[in-house]
């Protein structure tokens, strides 16, 4: 079997880590796989360098001149040469090049398209909702990444496979001193990640317990923002925007607490491999994901407002031994549902029946 991997880059966000990861998986089964991207960029995830690669423009220069249909002329002409059984595209506007490649073109009337869905559709805009059901429709599978995106693809459920986003076990889980909370935040710092809840509840909770201390790590645009919210609450000994980092492995053993306060996710990377690691976590139950991941109680917390989160947050500081027991249960859930070594054989299941 012969399959393409293709999306815009290899660097950045919870989508482009799992293109990585599907890559480097399928190359060390033995799959014949090709990785496609836009053009060379630096800083990328970690992806075996023996993976072919291929990109549709030299850089990003003259990318930006090309248009659409010299854009999908040229990933045609990559596909052409690959011949590839099958295509996994990740997101709308490379799922939609890969829908026009196929068109009408002879070499490729029997390579599959799997079509990769990252982030929750309904937050779409008219534009992309457009784009995605195009996708949708003429693709031969859709992947989803929970079954609460069923939800969204009910038009197209029978093309509907759940393929969980895979994390991969890095820790060696200790037990952890509780008498003080170091919690970590993940995400890009934008409104959809709404770190201004976080923010806030840690600065109340500070209030009532000066034992807490806040690190976020990302990039974004609202970073000027979430600084002069920190100033505002005069927290900057406690709360830190680190920005984006490739060691998020070793910083989440330097950390005993994560919270989510997303509005909509696709599948929270972050919030898995922080279970993974075996710290207490806490999210909103948005959609979707998170209440897939955390059974309330159990193996995580879930928060609906800010009132919540900081109630929840006092609770934790002082019972140890409820932190202790929700980090062992996280661990335990993440390794049996979505381990690397769980999720990316039925992935490549799914590919094989096609």
């Amino acid at each position: 079997m012969k399959i393409v991997i293709y999306t815009h880059y290899l660097k950045g966000g919870g989508a482009e880590k799992r293109a990585t990861t599907y890559a480097n998986y399928l190359f060390d089964s033995g799959i014949d796989v090709h990785v496609v991207t836009i053009y060379p960029t630096e800083s990328e995830y970690t992806i075996n360098n023996k993976i072919k690669r291929s990109f549709i423009a030299s850089n990003k220069t003259e990318y930006d001149k090309l248009s659409i249909a010299k854009k999908t002329k040229r990933l045609r002409e990559i596909l052409t040469n690959i011949k590839p059984d099958v295509v996994v595209s990740f997101l709308t506007t490379y799922g939609l090049y890969t829908v026009f490649a196929r068109r009408h073109c002879k070499e490729l009337k029997n390579t599959k398209l799997v079509y990769c869905v990252t982030v929750y559709q309904r937050k779409y805009s008219l534009k992309h909702r457009i784009v995605d059901f195009l996708c949708c429709l003429h693709s031969d599978r859709i992947s989803l990444q929970c079954y609460e995106q069923i939800k969204c693809n009910r038009l197209f459920k029978r093309k509907c496979i759940v393929n969980f986003n895979p994390v991969a076990d890095k820790w060696d889980v200790y037990k952890r001193n509780y008498s003080s909370l170091s919690i970590i935040s993940v995400g890009r710092l934008t409104k959809q990640k709404r770190f201004d809840i976080t923010i806030k509840a840690v600065c109340r909770a500070h209030a009532i317990n000066s034992n807490i201390s806040l690190d976020i790590f990302g990039d974004g645009p609202l970073k000027n923002k979430l600084n002069k919210l920190i100033k505002k609450y005069k927290a900057e000994k406690y709360i830190k925007l680190i920005g984006f980092s490739f060691e998020l492995p070793k910083e989440l053993e330097k950390h005993n607490m994560m919270i989510s306060s997303s509005g909509f996710e696709g599948f929270p990377n972050g919030l898995a491999e922080g279970m993974l690691a075996g710290l207490v976590c806490l999210s909103t139950p948005c959609p979707t994901g998170p209440k897939e991941i955390i059974e309330n109680n159990v193996n995580g917390i879930l928060f609906k407002n800010k009132k919540e989160l900081t109630s929840s947050i006092i609770r934790l500081i002082n019972n140890p031994l409820l932190c202790e027991n929700l980090g062992i249960e996280a661990r335990k859930s993440c390794l049996k549902r979505f381990e690397a070594s769980v999720v990316l054989p039925k992935f490549l299941k799914d590919l094989s029946k096609l």
